[in-house]
């Protein structure tokens, strides 16, 4: 979409008035559909110039089309001359930077520059990109200097510079192996030596900002406690599970050498010294490393013919050689272990240890035990609570949006990351908790007060509309276009509720007289599978799929598949998805859909989006998949658990394993790999710079908040932005393109009477 518009509209102005009215624009109905078909096709030109060209129409839907044409066309202008300025400015600083030198700073700086570069002006193609003297040279000394600073030890410097490395070459994974080493470093850090972590984040923020962070807070940061219920049966089953199971077909011997990989990493690592005393031993060490060589080599002697008996074997001496050497903590020894291994497969495959096992059930059941508060950290660092949730204990007692969280049951949460703060807020059902909250009155001065609560069950909403009409989590205004009916609802999730809550929005929609509906899949990371094919089949008729398919179209679309699913041979894994039969009360079908996704649209999401995406272009459904080319988790996670006693005991554990990739209703297989194209393309690809993403999150963040009293009772707040500012101001065209389309769609133009003024309307008899 470009600034091409203004021209546009000026031409088609002078051509009307020279052509004769038989040459001019096609009627409402015609034109409508040529919108339809431009965006669906991509044709951006084509969209672009009949969007500058209205046919004959009454004069309200002419005006309104005309303000929504150019403001759009104005805020496309804006991007455009934006993108100029940010690459004049970055490839200024660029150079800038590659002048300064070869020291961490200016490479650091230089990378976060290049990788600016390739956003705003959109190249996509890394190799050629990398082809610029500048930026291979740039890229040469931040390997060098990304491998001096691991030699060094400078572990955060280290890691900065691989991931920025990998950001720009995302597409053929050229730094993958660096950035897991690097990273699986600095994880161990922050687990079992948080202090030393904070010394070298406050490092960094003295080095680019004076004001330090808050002090250390080692509240909660134990990690014998996070480490507690792992056992050597649990690591045993997970491997042997990954094993057999992967879609990758990594063997046993390549699992167990990463896994040891792991274990050389943490020994390596000096700063974990205070939390494991034995690494400071010179001799043991050496003789400890010596057994990992000696042993690492010996699996990879026996290659594919490494089995559940040599990773018995291997846990057997790694513990027993743990012991007589540098003596680390066995359950740490296992939680490295284990995660090395299961780090050579994919970055999905995990195994759930059972202190974050809390945390994944609240990622799939849409809910957890807690007081019911948004929380962020404030520019001073502090726990700044953004909103309380409705009818949970923390409004019940009056906490409100704006409130600083001093303490948790009296002790200071001074220096607390968001992680520290939600471990220690949360917990066991019924527990108590107190919190210490500070709060500024009108006349700016503070009070500190304690507010006891009970920990209960907190339900989340993953359906979310245009606009709160009020502080419930499930009060929204879910008409964009309140005059034209058009919907918009948000999915952040697929959770266990999500169909539940979209078909209750759905209803209120429809009754007050649905015309057409933004889904917007953005920023959605996915979630559960039935979900997404629950939503899918809200959109496709099973009715219609039966009724004269082309009988040459492709296979899935023709038997009504949402998705199916293939192992590691490339065979189907399991029975495709098909398809649910729905009541007509649900069904949206017959109306016209925009489905908004972008580069965080990821697994359920991006099944959403390909499914509608396959069905529009075989005629089932009207769809247009409008954004960015979504992430590319095109695998399916099984779940299984670990510890012995299933999913409800209190040291529960699971390994989460990816062991089928999915292909689309048209046959398409998504998944990123190395070298090749992944993700849902769009139809119509509209793309946004960095600072409108950013202040548009801001903006939907801040929307989305209704400050409320001790009592429930909304609060006048002046400052809150409204969600409108997002199309107004120019930070969502995406969101704006969207909007347009579906007006261009409205009822009111699908017949020519639309471009009858009242004195051409036929005469009306008495």
């Amino acid at each position: 979409m470009t600034s091409k518009l203004a021209a546009i509209r000026t031409l088609s102005i002078l051509a009307l008035a020279a052509a004769p009215l038989s040459a001019q624009t096609p009627g409402p109905a015609a034109w409508s559909q040529s919108v339809w078909t431009a965006a669906s096709q991509g044709d951006t030109e084509r969209f672009e110039a009949l969007l500058a060209d209205l046919p004959s129409l009454d004069a309200a839907s002419r005006e309104k089309l005309t303000r929504s044409t150019s403001l759009l066309e104005h805020n496309l202008v804006q991007r455009e001359d934006a993108r100029k300025t940010e690459i004049a400015e970055a490839e200024q600083r660029l150079q800038e930077h590659l002048d300064k030198g070869r020291d961490f700073e200016s490479l650091r700086q230089a990378l976060r520059e290049a990788v600016a570069l390739q956003i705003l002006t959109q190249e996509n193609d890394e190799s050629s990109f990398a082809l610029d003297p500048r930026i291979a040279d740039l890229v040469r000394n931040a390997e060098a200097g990304a491998r001096s600073a691991e030699a060094d030890g400078r572990w955060l410097v280290a890691g900065e510079l691989w991931r920025r490395l990998d950001v720009l070459f995302e597409k053929e994974q050229t730094y993958k192996t660096d950035v897991r080493r690097a990273t699986q470093r600095l994880m161990m850090i922050v687990l079992y030596t948080p202090e030393r972590w904070w010394e070298m984040r406050n490092t960094q923020q003295l080095r680019e900002n004076d004001e330090p962070l808050p002090p250390f807070n080692a509240t909660g940061t134990g990690f014998q406690d996070k480490l507690d219920g792992i056992r050597p049966d649990m690591v045993f089953k997970a491997i042997v599970r990954a094993a057999e199971s992967n879609v990758h077909d990594k063997k046993m011997s390549e699992l167990l050498r990463s896994g040891i990989a792991a274990i050389h990493t943490m020994i390596d690592t000096h700063d974990l010294r205070d939390a494991f005393p034995g690494l400071a031993d010179q001799d043991a060490t050496s003789r400890f490393t010596a057994f990992l060589d000696e042993e690492s080599a010996q699996l990879e002697r026996l290659g594919n013919h490494a089995s559940s008996a040599d990773l018995r074997a291997t846990m057997r001496e790694l513990l027993k050689w743990n012991k007589d050497t540098v003596n680390l903590h066995e359950p740490a020894l296992l939680h490295e272990f284990g995660n090395g291994a299961m780090s050579s497969l994919d970055e999905f495959s995990t195994i759930i240890w059972p202190n974050q096992f809390r945390r994944f059930e609240r990622s799939t059941r849409g809910s957890f035990i807690g007081v019911g508060i948004q929380i962020q950290l404030d520019e001073r660092f502090r726990i700044k609570v953004v909103a309380p949730l409705e009818d949970t204990p923390a409004q019940r007692a009056g906490i409100r949006s704006g409130d600083i969280i001093k303490a948790v049951d009296g002790k200071s949460a001074l220096g607390f990351t968001l992680d520290q703060a939600v471990d220690v807020i949360t917990g066991p059902h019924n527990t108590p908790v107190t919190l210490t909250i500070e709060r500024e009155n009108a006349d700016g001065e503070t009070t500190d007060f304690d507010v006891p609560l009970v920990r209960k069950q907190i339900a989340l909403y993953s359906v979310k509309g245009w606009e709160r009409a009020g502080p419930g989590e499930q009060s929204w205004n879910w008409f964009i276009d309140p005059e034209y009916a058009i919907g918009y609802v948000r999915l952040t999730t697929f959770s266990q509720k999500t169909s539940r809550d979209f078909d209750l929005a759905v209803r209120e929609m429809k009754r007050q007289g649905l015309s057409s509906m933004i889904l917007d899949l953005r920023f959605n990371p996915g979630g559960l599978l039935d979900q997404a094919v629950a939503v899918s089949s809200r959109f496709i008729d099973a009715d219609l799929i039966k009724q004269g398919m082309d009988p040459l179209g492709p296979p899935g679309v023709r038997n009504g598949v949402i998705v199916s699913t293939h192992d590691k041979t490339g065979s189907f894994h399991s029975e495709p998805e098909i398809v649910q039969n729905i009541s007509d009360r649900k069904k949206l079908g017959d109306i016209p859909i925009v489905v908004l996704v972008n580069q965080s649209s990821a697994s359920a999401s991006e099944i959403v989006a390909g499914a509608l995406q396959d069905y529009a272009d075989a005629g089932i459904v009207k769809a247009v998949i409008l954004g960015q080319t979504s992430y590319g988790k095109g695998s399916v996670q099984n779940v299984w658990p670990i510890s012995g006693r299933g999913f409800n005991a209190r040291d529960s554990a699971a390994l989460k394993l990816t062991t089928q990739y999915y292909r689309l209703p048209g046959g398409r297989m998504i998944h990123r790999k190395a070298g090749q194209d992944h993700g849902v393309k769009p139809d119509l690809f509209v793309d946004m710079l960095p600072d409108q993403v950013a202040q548009a999150l801001l903006i939907r963040r801040d929307a989305d908040v209704i400050l409320v009293d001790e009592h429930g009772q909304p609060i006048v707040d002046a400052d809150r932005p409204k969600p409108w500012d997002l199309i107004s101001l120019g930070h969502d065209l995406q969101l704006q393109t969207a909007l347009v389309l579906l007006q261009t769609q409205h009822p009111s133009l699908a017949t020519d009477r639309a471009a009858m003024s009242d004195e051409q309307s036929p005469t009306k008899i008495p």
